[in-house]
């Protein structure tokens, strides 16, 4: 990790403080900030050489000159989700992308992935907090049982996590969470999974109205959930919000095939594991650098058959440790 240099002016008031008013080292430490160690070697170099500077060091000289560092920085600055090696073109420097990575981190902003920021609003965490402790005495088995669904969108060359640059503490700061990007043709799928292994997706190829969205039911799932009826094997499927999953229509239908639904609330994606198996699913997307919609396509279905049974197993089998974590926080979301 590259460290910021101690200024010379800050070196000079501790070799006053300690030198010239002799006060003890955990008064300047205290008055300066500066670790101790870095307080012990700039003494030692100034009582052995008489030099507050950095002394000449061996290795191959720095590639960027104040000027340069200063244009990557407030490059970085103004648009800080740019990628590093389109920051190198844009600048026209000749470094690597670890160059470029390290100056940015010596100014204080390191690559980070970009938070999206989610509103949770009292009424949302009453919600989320009432769910956790419905649903805290499950057994991991009935977790288990639990089939997850959500659609996701792939956009041609934005697959995976979004990364931007960005200084400590600044988390959730608007510039630097992740910006609604709706530019470049796309790929929806919805698909389902449960912590016994069984998974199964179909592209969306049109607006979900609950006809559609029962149609998509009655290809996927709905084969999967009399296979379990018939070995009565027990089940919930979980589904969200959206006004085709809940609307009387697709309720009345998942009624009459004796589908139970989990009860959800809005702003949960915290406790929806399918999210985790779209992160995995989109780096093995990535991997793969679709040009095309076709490609893409190829991609998505490469990607979601190599997908391990066990990590679905991990998923379902992570929701104790989830609602747990919402209810000792009183609702707000967890590190999931």
């Amino acid at each position: 990790m590259a460290t910021q240099r101690v200024p010379i002016f800050l070196r000079q008031r501790i070799i006053h403080l300690y030198e010239k008013r002799h006060l003890p080292v955990k008064e300047v430490l205290r008055l300066t900030g500066v670790p101790r160690a870095t307080f012990f070697a700039i003494i030692h170099r100034w009582r052995k050489y008489g030099v507050m500077e950095d002394l000449p060091r061996s290795g191959r000289p720095r590639k960027t000159t104040p000027i340069e560092d200063i244009r990557i920085v407030r490059r970085t600055q103004r648009l800080p989700f740019e990628p590093p090696r389109e920051a190198i073109k844009r600048l026209q420097l000749p470094i690597s992308r670890n160059t470029i990575i390290r100056r940015w981190g010596e100014a204080g902003g390191w690559r980070r992935v970009a938070r999206k920021k989610v509103l949770l609003t009292p009424r949302h965490r009453v919600q989320r907090l009432q769910w956790c402790r419905d649903h805290r005495s499950w057994s991991t088995d009935q977790w288990r049982s639990v089939i997850w669904s959500d659609e996701r969108v792939f956009r041609l060359g934005q697959y995976g996590r979004i990364w931007v640059t960005r200084p400590k503490g600044k988390a959730y700061d608007p510039h630097y969470t992740q910006p609604h990007d709706t530019r470049g043709p796309t790929i929806m799928i919805w698909a389902f999974f449960d912590g016994r292994g069984q998974r199964d997706y179909c592209r969306v190829t049109q607006t979900i109205d609950s006809d559609y969205y029962i149609g998509i039911l009655q290809r996927t799932l709905l084969p999967y959930t009399r296979r379990l009826s018939s070995k009565k094997l027990p089940f919930f499927f979980m589904q969200d919000h959206a006004r085709p999953h809940v609307s009387k229509k697709t309720l009345k239908w998942l009624g009459a095939r004796r589908v139970p639904v989990l009860p959800w609330m809005a702003k949960a994606g915290d406790l929806n594991p399918i999210e985790n198996l779209w992160s995995s699913l989109a780096r093995g997307v990535e991997a793969q650098r679709a040009r095309t919609l076709p490609q893409l396509e190829d991609a998505i279905a490469r990607a979601w058959s190599q997908i391990d049974p066990n990590h679905l197993s991990n998923l379902a089998e992570s929701m104790p440790a989830r609602i747990r974590q919402v209810i000792a926080r009183r609702g707000f979301a967890c590190n999931y």
